[in-house]
């Protein structure tokens, strides 16, 4: 409900900081509650699980980048401010 009440060009960051913020924890907890035999499978499995968490982070920046530039300023010398209003520079 919080994303819904900010402006699109804070959401994705927003976003991002939670995944950042949550995704270790919860990741670290869900590898010793399924309490692996071998330390070395469970920090392997770790590890894995926190790289897919950061490429996924790395997608929701891109998506952003995307959305920032296509339509919304970049290539045709449009600028967007950080209130999010498309003006000329030009």
């Amino acid at each position: 409900m919080l994303m819904l009440c900010m402006p699109p060009w804070l959401q994705v960051p927003v976003a991002v900081t939670l995944l950042n913020a949550f995704q270790p924890p919860i990741i670290i907890k869900l590898a010793k509650f399924e309490q692996w035999d071998d330390p070395g499978r469970q920090v392997k499995y770790t590890v894995w699980r926190l790289f897919i968490a950061k490429l996924l982070n790395v997608l929701l920046q891109v998506r952003r980048l995307h959305y920032t530039s296509a339509g919304m300023g970049g290539s045709d010398g449009a600028v967007l401010p950080a209130g999010g209003v498309v003006f000329d520079a030009g």
